[in-house]
């Protein structure tokens, strides 16, 4: 069967299938993501992409979600440093 944005696999079956969490298949995920190989993801699963159109909703969620991580980075350390500056 081939899996399609409209008929992924879903997380928890490939999780039940190689008997691993959903943290260890993510891992994977991105190690795959990372050789260049286009797992495309959508609310309910993964698929392979066939082309850059398949695969710009998933680059659009991991570059927000990359955003929101700096963002949050970004919080921490102007806290941290008012912080610091509040000890002298």
């Amino acid at each position: 069967m081939e899996r399609t944005e409209r008929n992924p696999i879903y997380s928890v079956e490939l999780e039940k299938e190689f008997k691993i969490s959903g943290a260890i298949l993510r891992n994977i995920i991105r190690g795959f993501r990372r050789d260049g190989i286009p797992v495309a993801n959508c609310h309910t699963g993964y698929y392979y992409a066939k082309s850059f159109k398949e695969m710009e909703s998933t680059i659009t969620d991991l570059e927000k979600r990359a955003f929101s991580m700096l963002e949050t980075v970004s919080k921490l350390k102007k806290n941290f440093e008012k912080s610091q500056l509040e000890l002298f």
